[in-house]
């Protein structure tokens, strides 16, 4: 029905490690991307910041869907995962967190993302 359509929310949590916040800018481009767990590599849904927002509490919705036909609520497992970059590529990301896999259905958790590795 539209109404949980529309109140969906995935609560995540993104920071960056001690040892990365001395080696990226500020300025640099933090990418969230919600994945379908088994379906295509492209993100479903993404939401963009900055290293200087971090840490922050987001929560992606179905209105940060990439795709109107493919919403966020529709799928059940999702992987989560941080990339920072400098230039506004997100394909071109220097840092990355890990691929988190999180049940997509419980929208009461608090799903959490480090950016601790280089990609």
């Amino acid at each position: 029905d539209a109404a949980s359509d529309s109140d969906y929310q995935l609560r995540v949590n993104v920071s960056i490690s001690a040892e990365l916040v001395e080696q990226v800018a500020a300025t640099d481009t933090v990418y969230v991307f919600a994945r379908a767990a088994d379906g295509p590599p492209m993100p479903l849904a993404a939401k963009r910041l900055t290293v200087a927002d971090l840490p922050a509490q987001l929560v992606l919705t179905d209105a940060d869907s990439l795709l109107p036909q493919l919403k966020l609520s529709s799928v059940a497992q999702l992987k989560l995962q941080v990339s920072v970059s400098n230039t506004d590529n997100a394909m071109d990301a220097q840092w990355s967190s890990a691929s988190v896999a999180v049940d997509a259905t419980d929208t009461q958790a608090q799903h959490v993302l480090v950016v601790d590795q280089k990609k």
